[in-house]
């Protein structure tokens, strides 16, 4: 491929990820991004994705602005149906706050401390000390072997 070429499809794929961040911005989902852009549903994901990586952090904060506003709009919707207690309805609004605390980063994974049963503590403590114990329990019989007097006896006589 010439260099000409290479530039071309660059800036095609380029108008395609504009196109389809603008079309997301409008509220349209992936699989119709994909058919108004003539793509896979996964390369309008990744269009968008880049599209965004690229935005400056004004763009993407006005971004999260509209998917949250669109997130209120479809709650909104469905309020009278939550309250009379549709269990559809339920389950579109938990789906769509999911999808909130997804965007907001509220369900940013948190550390969890590991912490060893005593059983585990004891066998990690023998094992670190049983290299000083056996070079100690050496140097006690050395020292035995070096300060070993022999019994004395006593001869009738």
């Amino acid at each position: 491929m010439t260099i000409r070429k290479r530039a071309q499809k660059q800036v095609e794929i380029a108008e395609r990820q504009a196109k389809a961040l603008s079309l997301r911005r409008m509220g349209l989902s992936y699989a119709d991004i994909a058919r108004e852009v003539g793509c896979s549903k996964a390369v309008a994901i990744s269009d968008v994705r880049t599209a965004i990586q690229s935005l400056h952090v004004e763009d993407a904060t006005e971004l999260r602005k509209i998917e949250l506003a669109r997130y209120d709009e479809m709650l909104f919707a469905l309020d009278e149906k939550i309250a009379a207690g549709d269990p559809l309805a339920i389950t579109t609004a938990l789906n769509i706050s999911q999808r909130r605390c997804a965007l907001l980063g509220l369900d940013a994974p948190q550390a969890i401390e590991v912490v060893p049963s005593p059983q585990e503590e004891l066998v990690h403590l023998q094992q670190l000390l049983a290299p000083l114990l056996n070079a100690h329990a050496k140097q006690s019989d050395a020292q035995k072997v070096l300060t070993y007097h022999p019994p004395v006896t006593e001869h009738a006589g």
